[in-house]
Formats: C-alpha cells, structure tokens, sequence
C-alpha cells in the first residue's frame, strides 16, 4: 500500500541585473510526507500547522498514487514593462495533497504555490495584482481548472514581496490514467495595481 504523498518543488528565480525570467524544473520522485519538508510558516499556510500531518490512510491493497506537480510550460515566471522591467512575477515552492481517496482512485485535491513579486529598475513599491493557474490534467488534456487572484503588497523600502496561495477542494474523476498538476502564471500573469491620485 502506497499512502499519499507530498511533493515539493524548488524553482530558483534567475534574477540578473536586468531580472532575467526565472527557470523552474521539478525534481526527484514523489516521498512520503516529512515531519518538517518546509519551514514553519510555509507549512502553516499549506496546512494549517507548523508540521505537516501524516497522509490520510488509503484503502488496503491500493497502488493509489498522488499525481506529480511542476511548473506549467512558461509558466514559472512573468515580467512587465518591456525593455525596462516594472516588475517580475516569480514561482518558488509548490505542493499537492490527496484525500479522500476512493477504490476507483477518485479523490479530493488541494494544491499550494509559493511566490515573488519582484521589482524591476522601474518598478516602484505598492500594491500588484497576481494571477496564478492550477490545472489538473490526464495526457494533454485538462480535467480542472483554477485561477486564483492574490494582491501583493511591495513595502517602501523594499524591492519585493511574497505570497502563499492554496487551491483545495480540486475533486478528480476515477478512471485517469496519466494524471498530472500543473501550476503557473495565466496569461497576463500579473499586473500592478493603480495607485489612487
């Protein structure tokens, strides 16, 4: 019996002088949940406790496993402002669980994405809208889809801010074959908000 997994993905954000898009790639297998595979402020958001809790048992003699999750193609970054960059929009960590898992391997999924938001050389502290895409796909084709909008304060002072969004509640169909998660930046990505005159 294979219990279900956890699965972080490092993405390191390539910023050069000129905030070069940022690179991400998922690596290693899925492994069973750690005590502490995060810090504790990243686990408080995903799961509401500074430790991750053990994965929920599955039915007895199930090969059930928790489908991987990566960062969609393009997906890992978004810049705005053209040749001289406002801002960059960044991924860091992602994450996925799987509850409620059934004999026919339908389940309940909750994804968490970490993130930047990056100032460019005319970039300027305030407030930047966020859009992120969360899809559940089996092949090429999508089975679910959701954007999830986050407005991300940049103090003054700073050159970047952060943010943590959990998508949950994700109830996949049985009979899926090739199951995988894909997170990233819609098109648009992200835009910085007005400022009120």
């Amino acid at each position: 019996m294979t219990p279900a997994m956890i699965r972080f993905v490092r993405c390191a954000a390539l910023v050069a002088p000129a905030l070069a898009l940022a690179a991400c790639a998922g690596g290693g297998a899925s492994s069973p949940a750690s005590p502490q595979p995060g810090n504790a402020l990243q686990n408080l958001f995903f799961w509401g406790s500074a430790t991750v809790p053990a994965p929920p048992p599955l039915p007895e003699d199930d090969d059930f496993v928790c489908p991987p999750v990566d960062v969609a193609l393009n997906g890992a970054a978004h810049r705005v402002g053209g040749e001289t960059v406002r801002v960059q929009y960044s991924l860091g960590d992602l994450a996925r669980e799987c509850t409620n898992v059934q004999r026919d391997h339908s389940f309940t999924l909750k994804i968490g994405a970490e993130g930047q938001v990056l100032l460019g050389p005319a970039g300027s502290p305030g407030r930047y809208d966020v859009s992120v895409r969360f899809a559940v796909k089996d092949g090429e084709r999508v089975v679910a889809s959701r954007v999830q909008r986050q407005s991300v304060t940049v103090p003054a002072g700073s050159t970047q801010g952060s943010f943590v969004m959990v998508e949950q509640g994700i109830q996949v169909p049985p009979g899926l074959k090739n199951l995988n998660v894909e997170v990233g930046f819609g098109t648009g990505g992200g835009e910085p908000r007005r400022r009120r005159r």
